[in-house]
């Protein structure tokens, strides 16, 4: 699949946009490139989202799917009740619900929209 191999790339970028720059201005990056992969639906995002589940940070292979998918946003959550000092977690959501329904973990902190053109 074209897309996969899209987003293997794209996540690259998000990872080291990541290491260099704010979580923001990270995903201002990863979507200014996204643009110029191939746009996916809900469908398509969940086979790259699994395709990608094994590598990098939640964070980064969130940006990378929503900047992807037209509309999608990156949530990113906390569980102030979980066993550790601080966990934190992101997912994509589009229109309002989860794109992966077990990727939810936690309270909504900040949202992230992907950029239109």
């Amino acid at each position: 699949m074209r897309a996969v191999a899209a987003a293997h790339a794209l996540h690259a970028v998000a990872r080291m946009a990541l290491r260099l720059a704010s979580p923001l201005r990270a995903k201002r990056i990863v979507d200014a490139v996204g643009r110029r992969m191939p746009r996916l639906l809900a469908h398509e995002a969940r086979a790259v989202a699994n395709a990608i589940d094994s590598r990098g940070t939640c964070l980064s292979r969130a940006m990378t799917v929503a900047a992807m998918v037209p509309g999608a946003a990156v949530v990113i959550g906390v569980d102030p009740l979980a066993r550790r000092p601080l966990f934190g977690h992101a997912w994509v959501e589009l229109a309002g619900q989860p794109l992966r329904p077990g990727d939810v973990d936690g309270f909504e902190i900040a949202r992230l929209v992907t950029d239109q053109p």
